[in-house]
């Protein structure tokens, strides 16, 4: 097997974490959806407010996963990951 169809074998693989972080944020926004009643009733929120919660979260989650991966593209995977363990030692990123 060459090296270039190697490559193209897990071209796609980058996609993955965008993915799972899309899932994340649909998920997220489903239990707001379902916890709306509550929170019209702990918050004395109106059903706009709900609303414009959900929107926000949707557009910050979107935009922090762009600049997640710019991030990870200039500074670099490992180095992202080397000052993760440094913050988080107990975290396993590897």
């Amino acid at each position: 097997m060459s090296t270039n169809s190697a490559l193209s074998k897990y071209k796609f693989l980058g996609l993955f974490p965008l993915v799972m972080a899309q899932i994340g944020t649909s998920g997220d926004n489903s239990v707001l959806t379902v916890a709306t009643a509550s929170l019209l009733a702990s918050l004395n929120a109106t059903m706009s407010d709900i609303q414009l919660a959900n929107i926000i979260y949707s557009l910050c989650a979107g935009c922090l996963m762009i600049v997640g991966g710019m991030v990870g593209l200039i500074v670099g995977w490992k180095k992202l990951s080397a000052s993760a363990q440094r913050c988080a030692p107990s975290a396993n990123l590897s």
